[in-house]
């Protein structure tokens, strides 16, 4: 964040742009990524994790189809947390291991 000049937009910008973006036909870039990934997030704080969830599993296919290992890692991060919220303990755990290998903390 602090590399954005404490601007959140631009920190998350940032952190979503890292990746090797590959744009696919009809599957959306970067932009579409983190608007959606926002979207997802905005839910979840909301108690609607069913729905934060079902919009996270599209942002992790997203990321992947963008070939983007940084964003990748934090919707397995939201995943998990989804999850969690809904009781499925043992699915937040294999998430957030997911996300513990993801590159976005390789370098922790």
């Amino acid at each position: 964040m602090e590399a954005a000049g404490g601007d959140v937009q631009a920190a998350v910008e940032r952190f979503f742009g890292g990746g090797t973006p590959r744009q696919e036909a009809g599957g959306g870039g970067v932009d579409e990524l983190i608007a959606r990934f926002e979207r997802a997030d905005r839910m979840r704080e909301s108690g609607d994790a069913r729905g934060a969830l079902a919009e996270f599993e599209g942002c992790l296919a997203q990321a992947r189809g963008l070939g983007n290992r940084q964003a990748e890692g934090a919707v397995l991060g939201e995943l998990g947390s989804a999850c969690g919220n809904l009781g499925r303990h043992d699915e937040a755990v294999t998430l957030n291991a997911e996300t513990l290998g993801s590159e976005s903390f390789a370098n922790i």
